[in-house]
């Protein structure tokens, strides 16, 4: 019976809070309800929110239960994103260039080493004179040789036996051609010069020939990424 009272209860408390304002529409509600506990002719208990038709009846003022005040929205928490990993630190990369060297041969023809020595060639040392004594032809027997202590005589090529002068280089040295350093800037112009003679060649170049060519621009080629060079 007290759970079918509860229930009751809590009916017509929903239904009172429910209830639509006067006909005025600006008057607020009352801030308590009524509850009527009525009990039939067989002792059922049952709560109303009208009088009882008959019988016992027993009135309970209440309460009118009110709404909740609005709840403020929750703020929504985001969830903190994870730290990005720390970024590498920046790679430093040193391009040492290899040097490149401009030549030139004692005709004025230039070209580029990669070391500091240019082609050896031999240079022949100054030229002496040299006096050979030219032989005789003659028959008969041979001429007789001087006789050693008498002046004036024994020295020299005699009569009828002419000298011959000619001139013989006394030795000679390897000697390199003169080589300096180019800048990069400098470097980088003249290998391009070089692949494009190169480019230029191949074209009319016969087939037996441009199998060198290509080794020759690939050379050249990979010098200028050794500079580096752009482009």
């Amino acid at each position: 019976m007290l759970i079918s009272t509860t229930s009751l209860l809590a009916s017509l408390l929903t239904l009172a809070a429910a209830e639509p304002a006067t006909a005025g529409g600006s008057a607020a509600p009352s801030p308590s309800v009524r509850i009527y506990r009525c009990a039939d002719s067989n002792g059922q208990i049952a709560l109303r929110d009208a009088p009882c038709l008959q019988g016992r009846q027993q009135v309970l003022d209440m309460v009118r239960p009110k709404d909740p005040p609005p709840r403020e929205p929750l703020l929504t928490v985001r969830p903190t994103p994870a730290a990005a990993d720390a970024a590498p630190p920046p790679r430093v990369i040193v391009v040492h260039s290899q040097p490149l060297f401009e030549c030139t041969t004692p005709e004025g023809e230039r070209y580029t080493a990669d070391d500091g020595q240019g082609n050896p060639r031999w240079v022949e040392g100054p030229l002496v004179p040299v006096f050979i004594a030219a032989p005789t032809h003659h028959a008969g027997p041979p001429p007789h040789r001087p006789s050693a202590g008498r002046p004036g005589h024994g020295h020299g090529p005699g009569p009828g036996r002419p000298v011959v002068g000619t001139y013989v280089a006394s030795g000679g040295q390897w000697v390199r051609d003169t080589c300096q350093q180019l800048g990069r800037q400098e470097a980088c112009s003249v290998l391009g010069e070089q692949r494009w003679a190169l480019i230029s060649r191949y074209n009319s170049a016969l087939s037996s020939e441009r199998e060198q060519l290509v080794r020759e621009q690939r050379r050249v080629e990979q010098r200028m990424q050794q500079q580096p060079c752009e482009g």
